[in-house]
């Protein structure tokens, strides 16, 4: 039994292959022109920050120093993942559609509000009931 399916990408082209075959043929493109965007930007970004946080090492306060190691390992880790991890990822498994309409953005910033808001609500709870002193702005 053979099945396929037929989509238009991005760029107006029409895309048929065989449901679940060339699939990841077809991620694989759309991963790659997605890289060649904004890779540049990612790797810049990475050095720029690695600049920055290269001129905490010489500082003479020892937590600047500390500091600096954290950013410089979570950028370390951060880029690898966006390089590396994420491409691999979305190629195996990613959204052969994806549309970003407003009601889409709509729903996600709803989303980023409840979850915003559960944390600040468990924050107050913590602070008020638990007896945890909550350190914030004063």
């Amino acid at each position: 039994c053979f099945s396929a399916s037929a989509t238009i990408d991005g760029d107006g082209d029409t895309v048929i292959w065989p449901t679940g075959v060339l699939r990841v043929a077809y991620l694989g493109r759309a991963t790659s022109k997605a890289m060649v965007a904004i890779g540049p930007s990612i790797i810049n970004s990475a050095f720029t920050t690695a600049g920055c946080v290269a001129l905490l090492f010489f500082c003479t306060i020892e937590i600047f120093v500390k500091v600096g190691v954290i950013l410089l390992l979570s950028s370390l880790v951060s880029i690898c993942f966006s390089v590396f991890v994420l491409p691999s990822m979305l190629r195996l498994c990613g959204p052969v559609h994806f549309l970003r309409t407003l009601s889409k953005q709509g729903f996600v910033l709803v989303g980023l509000v409840v979850v915003c808001g559960i944390a600040v609500l468990l924050l107050w709870i913590l602070a008020e009931f638990a007896g945890i002193r909550v350190v914030g702005p004063s």
